[in-house]
């Protein structure tokens, strides 16, 4: 056992600082023998961690003085670690420790505004590292498996398709595919591959990779399930060329192959996928994510070598970073309160296009209760939550885009009202979302504003993939949880209402969705789709089925030698364009 092991095993076992003891007992305490535990004594105090006043004759008390409190020893070793060792070996000893939160934060604190601006001085390879801290793992970075902000920013990076959306021409630009055709009737489309794009390992991207990661989309348990509804079949026509069948005329099927359900992958023996992306996956695990510039990239490499991001529960959102003035969620630097008082820093907002949803189950009975959702709808004050729950959340919501909004006032008055007219028996209504962002603040917030006015509601919060294995559609009233924005707004709109993760799509009729569906193939141009799209939410909305609360205030803070940095639709940076001007 360490020296600093059997400290902790004192701290630990000794409630008060200073405490009378014996020999024996310290022996047993850690678990040595009594000669040995007079070696440990001397090199604790050699140390300088511990005084010791002997008792006098064999068997009397001595004196045991600790000098530090639990949480200041271990993140004074956490801090000797990390500066003579290991950063990894830092945090995971960290993480490993029953801290507080605010000692967790001061070490980060630490970590991030000192130690590595030393370390990357000391670096002799020059290699520009961007390092950032967030508040989870992120276990799977597979678009088959999970559509979530941070996994989507990362496997941005990752993974290529066959074309790119352009939102500032917006129009759709070759990518992988360096170019394509359609028939006249949109139910055929032939797209022309890149020679030689080679995926992570080395192997060179073909028409049958293509293929393969569409049809993967065919199994009900992707995330992406819903972009092949209209795919009738996938083939290869030669190496370099492959075909798409539609089952009806599509015009706007570029819009599903620059999804990220449209990333093209090759599987390795671990059946994990392997991109052709500017960056790689070097380390995942539970304790960091480490992607590593594409040497063999097919388009112009990363100016950053590699981006860490290194996990932290605690960060997302603590009584630290909520009783600071800025209170935001930062994707570089997640702690104003130090990095604000250096001029060597900056800082980029932006107001999330996403916002946080509640949807409303119109497959279940408050779904035939107008008077019902309309009185939870007006009883929540969007400002008054913001205000109370405070953190990143910076704006309220109403509508899935900020420049459509009708805004209105909550009214408790008017909530009770609407309810005296609804239905409700008292039968308690069940709110379902995931953990982490923020839901179970969300969630107890919304319980007990309801509360107040004669409604139970029971909260659920589980896993993500956990909850999607469940049959959300029958058995929870409220589903909690970040309605994201893409660049693309066809495409925002069409995965909210029907992809296979949205939580939108499981509160929707099959009815309505499949109207919806008609209606739009019908359409003459994108034009014309957006505004049905548009007009059908505004309907949702006016039936209380879409509960909008708030805007995420999106930041980057980030040294003032660090270039290019722009928020993208999902509030988080681009790593292809950030440069580092070095002095």
């Amino acid at each position: 056992m360490k020296l600093s092991e059997q400290y902790e095993q004192l701290l630990t076992t000794f409630p008060h600082k200073t405490v009378k003891t014996t020999n024996k007992e310290l022996a047993k305490v850690l678990y040595c023998s009594e000669r040995h535990a007079k070696n440990i004594i001397t090199n604790l105090k050699k140390a300088g961690w511990i005084q010791w006043k002997s008792g006098s004759g064999r068997g009397n008390f001595s004196t045991l003085t600790l000098l530090y409190e639990y949480e200041d020893f271990i993140t004074k070793i956490a801090e000797e670690m990390a500066s003579t060792h290991s950063i990894d070996e830092a945090i995971s000893f960290i993480k490993s420790k029953p801290l507080n939160s605010i000692q967790k934060d001061r070490f980060i604190d630490w970590l991030f505004s000192n130690l590595i601006t030393i370390e990357d001085e000391l670096a002799t390879n020059h290699a520009d590292h961007l390092r950032f801290a967030s508040y989870r793992p992120l276990p799977s970075l597979d678009p088959f498996d999970v559509n979530r902000r941070s996994e989507n920013h990362m496997m941005r990076h990752l993974f290529n398709q066959l074309v790119a959306y352009d939102e500032r021409a917006q129009r759709f630009l070759p990518e992988i595919a360096h170019t394509w055709k359609t028939c006249p009737n949109s139910k055929t489309w032939t797209f022309y591959l890149r020679k030689q794009v080679l995926f992570h390992n080395g192997d060179e991207l073909t028409a049958e990779d293509v293929c393969f990661s569409f049809l993967r989309h065919n199994d009900s348990n992707s995330a992406y399930h819903w972009i092949m509804e209209a795919v009738d079949d996938v083939r290869a026509i030669n190496r370099y060329t492959v075909m798409f069948t539609l089952r009806h005329p599509d015009p706007y099927f570029l819009t599903f192959v620059s999804s990220l359900g449209g990333s093209l992958i090759r599987m390795d023996q671990t059946n994990k996928p392997i991109g052709t992306g500017p960056f790689l996956i070097d380390v995942n695990n539970e304790d960091k994510l480490t992607l590593q510039a594409n040497e063999r990239y097919f388009g112009l490499r990363p100016l950053l070598d590699k981006v860490t991001m290194y996990f932290f529960p605690q960060v997302y959102e603590t009584s630290t970073i909520e009783n600071i003035a800025t209170e935001k969620k930062l994707n570089f630097y997640q702690y104003p309160n130090s990095v604000k008082a250096n001029l060597a820093y900056e800082e980029n907002s932006i107001i999330d296009r996403g916002s946080k949803l509640l949807s409303v189950n119109m497959n279940r009975p408050i779904g035939q209760d107008f008077y019902l959702r309309s009185a939870i709808n007006i009883a929540l004050s969007r400002t008054t939550m913001i205000q109370e729950l405070k953190g990143n959340r910076h704006v309220p919501a109403y509508r899935m885009f900020s420049e459509s909004e009708v805004k209105w006032n909550a009214s408790f008055v008017k909530a009770k009202e609407f309810l005296r007219k609804s239905q409700y028996d008292d039968t308690p209504l069940h709110l379902y979302s995931y953990v982490g962002a923020g839901n179970e603040k969300d969630g107890k917030w919304i319980q007990r504003e309801l509360k107040k006015l004669g409604i139970t509601v029971t909260l659920h919060f589980l896993p993500l993939k956990e909850l999607h294995s469940l049959p959300l559609s029958q058995i929870s009233d409220f589903l909690l949880g970040e309605q994201l924005s893409d660049e693309n707004l066809h495409y925002t709109y069409l995965s909210a209402y029907f992809g296979s993760h949205s939580f939108m799509q499981y509160h929707l009729t099959n009815k309505w969705k499949s109207k919806l569906k008609q209606e739009l193939l019908s359409l003459p141009d994108e034009e014309a789709q957006l505004k049905k799209l548009r007009k059908m939410e505004e309907s949702l909305c006016e039936q209380h089925a879409l509960i909008y609360l708030y805007r995420l205030q999106q930041s980057a803070i980030y040294p003032n030698d660090l270039e290019n940095i722009h928020l993208n639709a999902l509030g988080w940076v681009d790593y292809t364009k950030l440069w580092y001007r070095h002095h």
